[in-house]
């Protein structure tokens, strides 16, 4: 069996950095094999100034994968997400760390889980009172979260 066969072709080597904020765009219907240059259908990917065309089923396994793996990866390597969120959490640590005790008047924090369990109800089109019913959260936490994240 040959190296292409194998793993897959790519039919051009690139090395990119990306530092900062990068306009990313997905073209979500397929192009059709009579529009496509390669006259392959496919999703095409548009991540900073780099374009990826995903070809087959196993391409974009194969992308959605490394990407998982470089996420479970990123807080370690490239720390935390530093956001309003974040900082507020940040600050009621501090204070529960120096006092012993949670500030009055602070509501429970989301956890990880629930934050992506609404991230995934949002994609699917649902409101953030229906998202709030199906997870037994509060509406405007739900709203608050939704509207910090960029879709």
């Amino acid at each position: 069996m040959s190296a292409a066969s194998e793993y897959g072709n790519c039919y051009m080597g690139v090395h990119a950095r990306f530092i900062g904020v990068q306009p990313v765009q997905v073209q979500v219907q397929g192009v059709g094999a009579g529009a496509s240059r390669s006259g392959h259908e496919h999703i095409a990917v548009t991540f900073g100034r780099a374009l990826f065309y995903l070809e087959d089923r196993d391409a974009f396994e194969s992308f959605r994968a490394a990407f998982q793996r470089a996420e479970r990866l990123a807080d370690r390597v490239l720390g935390p997400v530093q956001d309003a969120f974040t900082e507020a959490e940040q600050r009621e640590a501090d204070w529960l760390s120096k006092t012993g005790r949670v500030k009055p008047g602070t509501p429970k924090s989301l956890t990880a889980e629930e934050i992506r369990s609404a991230l995934v109800l949002h994609d699917q089109g649902l409101d953030p009172d229906t998202i709030a019913g199906r997870l037994g959260l509060d509406t405007d936490k739900i709203a608050r979260i939704l509207n910090r994240t960029p879709t």
